[in-house]
C-alpha cells in the first residue's frame, strides 16, 4: 500500500507542521492544534478546510502509528525510523554517561545537559528581579538626591504637617472645660454680688 496520496510532495510531517524527529506527543499535539484550526464544523462552506482537514487527519493516522510511520518513512522519505531509535538509544546512553562522569568530577556549575535551572529562574522570575533592581535604584537615586539638597524630604515634611494637625485636634477637643460655653463670653453679675 502506498502513502502518497497527492501528486504534490507535500509529506505527511509538513501537513502536521513537525520535523521528521518529532515525538509521538508532538504530532498528537499538532494534530490537535491544527484539527481544531480546520475543523469542518468551525470552517462551515470551506472546501479547502474540509480538504485540509481530511489530510491532516490522514496524516495523524499515518504518524501516530509506529508501524505506518516506519513504513512510511521507509517508503515515501527513504529514512528509517529504526535510525531514529537507534539515535534515540545512544542520546540515553550519553545521558547516563554525562551523570557517571559528573559524580566523577564533582563540579557543580547550576547547569546539566538534561535541565537548564539558570534558564528555567531567568524566564520565571527574571521579570520580578529586574523590578526589584529598578525599584530599589529609583530609591538611592531619591535618597541621594534628598540628602544632595538637603531640603525636608516629603516624608519630614508629612511628618510635621500630622503633628500640627494632631495637636489642633487635642487643643479643639481637650483644651476647653465645656466645648459649648464659648470661652470668651463675659459673666454678668449674679444676684448675690448685687
Amino acid at each position: 500500500r502506498r502513502f502518497i496520496s497527492r501528486a504534490v510532495t507535500t509529506s505527511f510531517y509538513d501537513i502536521l507542521e513537525v520535523r521528521e524527529s518529532a515525538t509521538q506527543n508532538e504530532i498528537k499535539a499538532a494534530y490537535y492544534r491544527l484539527s481544531m484550526k480546520y475543523h469542518p464544523d468551525k470552517n462551515k462552506g470551506s472546501d479547502a478546510a474540509a480538504v485540509l482537514f481530511h489530510e491532516i487527519t490522514k496524516a495523524y493516522d499515518t504518524l501516530s502509528n509506529e508501524n505506518l510511520r516506519s513504513k512510511y518513512d521507509d517508503e515515501v522519505l527513504g529514512v528509517s525510523r529504526r535510525r531514529q531509535k537507534e539515535e534515540d538509544l545512544k542520546s540515553g546512553a550519553a545521558f547516563h554517561r554525562s551523570r557517571q562522569d559528573k559524580r566523577q568530577h564533582g563540579v557543580h556549575t547550576g547547569r546539566s545537559h538534561v535541565y537548564n535551572f539558570d534558564e528555567f529562574y531567568k524566564q520565571h522570575y527574571g521579570d520580578a528581579v529586574h523590578s526589584y533592581q529598578v525599584r530599589k535604584a529609583k530609591y538611592e537615586d531619591m535618597t541621594k538626591q534628598e540628602a544632595k539638597e538637603g531640603g525636608l524630604g516629603y516624608s519630614t515634611f508629612a511628618l510635621i504637617y500630622a503633628v500640627v494637625i494632631v495637636s489642633f485636634v487635642i487643643d479643639f477637643f481637650f483644651g476647653r472645660d465645656d466645648p459649648d460655653r464659648p470661652t470668651s463670653a463675659k459673666k454678668t453679675p449674679s444676684s448675690k454680688e448685687k
